[in-house]
């Protein structure tokens, strides 16, 4: 952010998630998923579920976790030795792999519909201009939703929107492509290799699914040789931050860095994120940028006055010049919209916009 680009923000005013899309019609909207995305497609995805599945299968596991509270995220944060981390990594992996559903096809057509009707608001393939997803968690479940598309309705709906993920019908990832999705913190599927004749290059790959070997047993594979998914799953920003130094982390984070700081005619929309404080890199990398308008889609009470608590941050951050009037805070329950099913249905969004001076 240049030192002129400052937002203000004071009140609090309702809006509808119509008169933001609305109110945002010719701007390019760009959109960060979390977790609450995946959960209302798949609640096994919920830290609660994931937990149980890690104690199961390693019940020693369950030391490692506050009393009553299943985020891996905390438990990381209170581990003291490396050792005690990289079980606990490896379990949330394991975790998520054996939750998650077998391949693209386990997901219904309404499921995927409902998923793009709601992204179609933001990389739609008739929207001009054309925004970028970003998601921080470790499924697979947007690129199914992107790539569950096709020309003719059937398996792969028609074509809604317009919108890769840069990983090619091979599964590598092209450093080089116009992607307009990105994984922030990595996900399960997703590995760096050394190249056979280059031992110094490397080069990142997507595991696909493969009739006999579901995505479980290819990330048990991976666990075998030694290799970790490309995976950001530290207990704080400063640890996620280390791990991003990693190619295709490095991308994603430049990527977002750009959205934030060099589009300050965009907004940012954001939806199942609840900004906990693992991910204050994130919250100051906005509050560093020039994007005027922010709608954070708020689900729980707590994620409200989180939402809130950026908001007074950011402003502050953000001081105008004497004698200019400052803008507004925002929210209200999302009534109806099309959206990622009742998930989508019972959220608030709080409205954060500001001025650049």
């Amino acid at each position: 952010m240049t030192e002129h680009a400052r937002f203000a923000v004071s009140g609090v005013k309702p809006i509808t998630f119509a008169e933001a899309l609305e109110a945002t019609k010719a701007r390019r909207r760009h959109l960060l998923l979390g977790n609450g995305f995946s959960i209302g497609v798949h609640r096994a995805f919920g830290y609660g579920s994931l937990f149980e599945d890690a104690v199961a299968r390693e019940p020693s596991l369950r030391d490692l976790f506050a009393p009553g509270d299943p985020n891996f995220e905390v438990a990381l944060e209170r581990c003291l030795g490396v050792s005690d981390a990289d079980r606990l990594r490896e379990g949330l992996i394991r975790a998520v792999a054996a939750v998650h559903p077998e391949h693209s096809l386990s997901l219904t057509e309404q499921q995927c519909l409902s998923c793009r009707d709601f992204l179609e608001h933001f990389v739609g393939r008739n929207r001009s201009p054309l925004g970028t997803l970003f998601t921080t968690n470790y499924d697979m479940l947007l690129h199914w939703v992107l790539s569950r598309q096709g020309k003719n309705p059937g398996t792969k709906q028609r074509s809604q929107l317009k919108c890769w993920d840069g990983f090619d019908a091979r599964g590598e990832w092209n450093p080089n492509a116009e992607a307009q999705a990105f994984y922030l913190h990595g996900a399960v599927h997703i590995y760096e290799h050394v190249q056979p004749r280059f031992p110094d290059r490397s080069y990142t790959k997507m595991l696909r699914y493969e009739w006999g070997r579901p995505l479980t047993k290819q990330v048990d594979a991976e666990l075998k040789e030694g290799r970790f998914p490309v995976f950001i799953a530290e207990g704080n920003s400063q640890k996620k931050r280390a791990r991003q130094r990693l190619e295709y982390l490095a991308a994603a984070r430049a990527k977002f860095r750009t959205v934030c700081r060099k589009d300050p005619g965009a907004v940012l929309f954001t939806f199942g994120h609840s900004f906990g404080q693992s991910d204050n890199h994130i919250a100051e990398e906005i509050g560093a940028g020039t994007v005027r308008e922010v709608f954070i889609g708020v689900f729980l009470d707590g994620d409200r006055a989180r939402a809130q608590q950026l908001a007074a941050t950011w402003s502050a951050a953000r001081v105008p010049p004497v004698g200019r009037q400052s803008s507004c805070v925002r929210s209200i329950p999302l009534n109806a919209a099309s959206g990622v099913a009742n998930a989508l249905k019972r959220r608030n969004w709080l409205h954060y916009v500001g001025e650049i001076y």
